[in-house]
């Protein structure tokens, strides 16, 4: 049997080369959190999910928190922020604006500004299974390379509209600080700054709107590149997170699942307990749930990766749903889904 360690508490599924695995372990180097990761393959199965844990969700990261599983990076940063930031103390990152920062980093950052961000894929070396795996997250979207290439007018065009707001901003802040509210990074400056980094250090095809940034060459004139504020803080942010890492541990699929499920028998009775259904919930009160815990139900994300997770209702309040999961042999732990952008039904409800 393994034990958990301290570094167990937190323990992240995903790749490096995703950019939004990327912002989980920012915001787990501000807090100081070191971390257990479990690496899984950038394309479809995962087993070390599906079978050891029963999570069917397909979207990369999963982290588990105290034996709980936070699915979408939106209800793991804020797990992580109510585990870590100490209220509105010094290492919280939604000390201002909270609201304002989530919906503009779910409805702006980690959506309009990603998929710029992946509209510079065009020189990245896909293989062809990893293609067919996104085409089937992503119904529509091309990956040929000629195809993307074909797009990048209208794509920087938009990626210019979208640094100017930016830019603007530093302008009408003056001399307020280096990252976007202040002194000191918020919630909103490192998902904003994941997509961008993401081109300037990954892709590397930002030209002059996001030039390519590289270990030795981590920063530069900026201000002869039509945005120079915000390379400025792009510059500032990298350079904090230089100053701020945390150690991960690995640990095999096989070991972090038997973890997974010792920390959530010591948990998620307390979870279950303080959970509740809200009967005044529009979907309760349409009938498309019964409104009692323990009903079997689908979360589904509405955009991309539109695969079920079912599992048994626990919690359903007006920001996050919780369910129940259960694996191939019966162990169960609880999965906590954001309500934004996923869809809720009963198993044998209205159909998507």
């Amino acid at each position: 049997m393994v034990s958990p360690q301290p570094n167990n508490r937190v323990i992240v599924y995903g790749y490096a080369a995703s950019p939004f695995f990327q912002k989980i372990t920012y915001l787990l180097a501000h807090y100081g959190v070191e971390y257990t990761l479990v690496d899984v393959p950038p394309v479809m199965p995962r087993p070390m999910l599906s079978k050891l844990l029963g999570i069917t969700y397909r979207r990369i990261p999963v982290v588990f928190i105290d034996g709980q599983a936070f699915i979408d990076t939106t209800a793991a940063s804020l797990a992580l922020e109510r585990a870590f930031g100490g209220g509105y103390g010094s290492k919280s990152l939604l000390r201002q604006f909270p609201t304002l920062q989530l919906q503009l980093a779910v409805n702006w950052a980690e959506s309009a500004i990603f998929r710029l961000g992946a509209g510079h894929l065009y020189n990245a070396p896909l293989n062809e299974h990893f293609v067919k795996d996104r085409k089937s997250f992503m119904p529509g979207s091309s990956f040929d390379s000629e195809s993307m290439k074909a797009k990048v007018p209208f794509v920087r065009s938009q990626l210019v509209a979208n640094l100017e707001a930016v830019e603007s901003h530093f302008e009408t802040q003056g001399n307020g600080g280096k990252f976007l509210f202040g002194d000191s990074p918020q919630y909103l400056d490192f998902s904003l700054f994941t997509p961008l980094n993401w081109v300037q250090t990954q892709l590397r095809t930002g030209e002059n709107l996001l030039p390519t940034v590289s270990a030795k060459k981590p920063t530069q004139d900026w201000n002869k590149y039509p945005f120079p504020k915000t390379l400025t803080w792009l510059a500032a942010v990298r350079e904090y997170l230089a100053q701020h890492t945390v150690k991960a541990v690995k640990l095999s699929a096989e070991n972090a699942a038997e973890v997974i499920h010792q920390q959530s028998v010591k948990s998620a009775s307390k979870v279950e307990q303080e959970a509740s259904v809200s009967k005044e919930d529009p979907l309760v009160k349409a009938g498309w749930l019964n409104g009692e815990k323990g009903q079997r139900v689908s979360v589904t994300p509405v955009d991309t990766g539109r695969v079920p997770q079912v599992g048994k209702l626990v919690g359903l309040d007006k920001a996050s749903v919780t369910i129940k999961v259960e694996n191939e042999v019966g162990k169960v732990l609880l999965a906590t889904f954001p309500r934004v952008n996923f869809d809720i039904r009963a198993v044998d409800g209205p159909k998507l």
